[in-house]
């Protein structure tokens, strides 16, 4: 499905390990893999020169912040800024053409960590809500269904991509998810709740 300036965003998979880059003094990115360990995409730190000035006198993780979502030919898929609101991330999310598929945005819970997603609309449509220190997040829709997760632990992915502490895995069940729109939200999202 192909929606006003989004490229086809099928990827061909329903689950992408996502491996930090390293690199001493390196801008923040991301590989993004397939299970049969086919690189798929990158996200990487297209910050402007204020954002990175910003970094002078703020903390890493509290300046302004732009990821860029590409696929492996280098077509972008999206765009995440992060901004902040009462102390806390809030991320915006465009497609290619620069439309709004939506936010990211934190949401008081003192039990667990969650965050909530909303629609180009600003409707809400998903929670996101787990453990940071585990690193083990699961996507619920209103009704409670789990749609999809972000862990460490996949069982299919091979032993090599988990030598990082923080390569990890976004599942989302395509099952019940099939707009486009919505799998790159949940993708972008699971890249997003890295850099918070």
């Amino acid at each position: 499905m192909q929606v006003r300036g989004t490229p086809d965003i099928s990827f061909g998979t329903d689950t992408f390990l996502v491996r930090r880059l390293l690199g001493a003094g390196a801008s923040k990115g991301y590989d993004i893999v397939s299970p049969s360990c086919r690189q798929v995409g990158t996200a990487l730190d297209e910050s402007d020169g204020m954002q990175r000035l910003a970094s002078i006198f703020v903390n890493r993780r509290s300046r302004p912040l732009t990821l860029v979502l590409r696929d492996s030919d280098q077509k972008i898929y999206a765009r995440m800024r992060r901004t902040y609101f009462a102390l806390k991330p809030v991320f915006h999310i465009e497609d290619a053409g620069g439309a709004w598929l939506g936010t990211l945005r934190w949401k008081r819970n003192p039990a667990e960590e969650v965050y909530g997603l909303f629609n180009e609309s600003r409707e809400h449509f998903q929670d996101l809500a787990g453990s940071r220190e585990k690193w083990n997040f699961k996507f619920f829709d209103p009704k409670g269904d789990v749609m999809g997760l972000i862990t460490r632990q996949w069982a299919n992915m091979p032993a090599e991509y988990y030598n990082g502490a923080r390569n990890y895995v976004v599942h989302i069940d395509r099952q019940r998810i099939r707009d486009a729109r919505r799998v790159l939200m949940m993708l972008a999202s699971g890249i997003c709740l890295d850099v918070c």
